[in-house]
């Protein structure tokens, strides 16, 4: 096809063949290989569920820190005049000890590790591939522990498909 700019040759073929090489290398990348939680126990997702609470009351406690910072910042730079800055600062720094605070201890109640995430990108610069802490995570790497309710249910229902709605 003369003035297409498309080539019907045998380079084609040769790139859907890395296209899809490369989206099974971008899978395995992101892959989560958890340990095993033997979901068949109560005591077990008792255990599971009282890890969830005690991550959830970190979590929130993280995000209400973070979203507050912005909070005062932004309200402030608004509504503070330029001469009293200085109380704009203060206030920042005042909601930014805990908030330092809590991310530091933002971590697994179960085994201490901190949440990580992956994160990999095609794009015209090429491929980048980036690992950091999971602001939303479903499970700990480490240990396999729930650290979201959503997913401990998902995984019941596949676990236990004959058994009654679970809560």
């Amino acid at each position: 096809m003369p003035g297409s700019g498309l080539r019907r040759d045998s380079t084609m073929p040769r790139i859907i063949r890395l296209a899809h090489r490369i989206k099974e290398i971008i899978s395995k990348l992101t892959e989560k290989n958890y340990p095993q939680v033997d979901l068949n126990d109560e005591k077990i997702i008792r255990e599971q569920r009282d890890n969830i609470k005690r991550f959830q009351v970190l979590w929130r406690r993280v995000m209400v820190g973070v979203v507050g910072s912005f909070a005062v910042f932004f309200i402030g730079v608004k509504l503070v005049p330029p001469d009293q800055a200085r109380w704009l600062v203060l206030m920042l720094f005042m909601f930014m000890i805990p908030t330092v605070f809590f991310v530091i201890m933002y971590k697994c109640p179960n085994c201490k590790a901190v949440p990580t995430g992956t994160a990999v990108s095609i794009g015209l610069r090429g491929i980048s591939y980036s690992k950091g802490v999971h602001p939303f995570p479903k499970r700990c790497d480490c240990c396999g522990f729930y650290l979201s309710e959503r997913a401990l249910k998902k995984d019941l229902r596949t676990s236990q498909p004959d058994a009654e709605q679970i809560t």
